[in-house]
């Protein structure tokens, strides 16, 4: 799975990028109410027979301005929409950056552990030789039992240490996962 995409299609990504958009359609919008409505009228008529007084030919032309006018206000309004806007898609980027490190993190935590475990086997590992030995040392009459039993004991934690990490590596990888296939909740 390429991480990439799937962090663009997370949905608090997508949620803070619609957010972003709306912010700048309405600071687009807020900019476009400063400009007034213009309208611009021509009308030509002719007329036949109406008289000597009656003219025969009239022209028309008018311009119809409409709007708000209080530039002021409306410009206050747009430069604060605008303000919104970039505060939105600075929003939509840090989503996108905090995604990122909860990815990251969960990937590095799930590593970790996975070192871990390997530590874990290797100690595991020197504990049976130690324990191995101090077996043959034992049967040789040159060993109490109780340090016989400590060896044992210090073998069998080893093992419990790699059940622990092993344990712990298959969470850290579901909660990778997790974040990788957008769940919307985590493992805690």
């Amino acid at each position: 799975l390429s991480t990439r995409i799937t962090l663009e299609q997370h949905d608090l990504n997508r949620i803070a990028e619609l957010q972003a958009e709306a912010a700048l359609s309405a600071s687009r919008a807020a900019y476009g109410q400063l400009l007034p409505n213009v309208v611009l009228m021509a009308a030509k008529t002719k007329t036949v027979g109406q008289g000597s007084l009656t003219p025969s030919e009239q022209q028309y032309v008018g311009i119809v301005l409409t709007g708000k006018f209080n530039w002021g206000q409306q410009l206050a309004t747009a430069q604060k929409a605008k303000r919104e806007s970039e505060m939105a898609d600075k929003a939509a980027r840090m989503r996108k950056d905090a995604l990122n490190l909860e990815l990251q993190s969960a990937y590095e935590a799930w590593q970790i552990a996975e070192l871990k475990l390997q530590a874990a086997q290797s100690r595991a590992e020197t504990a049976a030789e130690i324990r191995r030995q101090a077996e043959l040392t034992y049967k040789q009459q040159m060993l109490t039992t109780a340090e016989l039993l400590d060896a044992e004991a210090e073998y069998l934690q080893a093992r419990l240490d790699i059940s622990a990490e092993a344990s712990n590596v298959v969470i850290l990888q579901a909660r990778y996962q997790q974040y990788i296939d957008q769940h919307p909740f985590r493992l805690e």
